[in-house]
């Protein structure tokens, strides 16, 4: 088996393009609810909704979407396997 002990992934060893990387919510899906936004907090009762529910961020919690501890619980485990140990596990 190889010896992996000496590979260490730092920005200088990882492709050059993931340290450029950039992520950001933008668009013209996101300038335009952003224009809503503002109208509605203006007062403006011309528009059809009284609200804008932010659906482009990966936050689905805002629309009642339990978070997915499930999942979350798993990994713990994985990562940490003592818990399996615990009890209320």
């Amino acid at each position: 088996m190889p010896d992996n002990r000496n590979k260490v992934l730092t920005t200088a060893t990882v492709n050059p393009n993931v340290v450029k990387a950039e992520y950001a919510v933008r668009g013209a899906l996101v300038l335009r609810s952003v224009q809503y936004s503002d109208r509605l907090a203006r007062g403006d009762k011309s528009l059809s909704f009284d609200k804008v529910i932010p659906c482009n961020i990966g936050n689905p919690q805002v629309l009642k979407q339990e978070p997915i501890e499930f999942h979350r619980q798993v990994l713990a485990l994985v990562n940490v396997p003592g818990l399996v140990d615990q009890p209320e596990v």
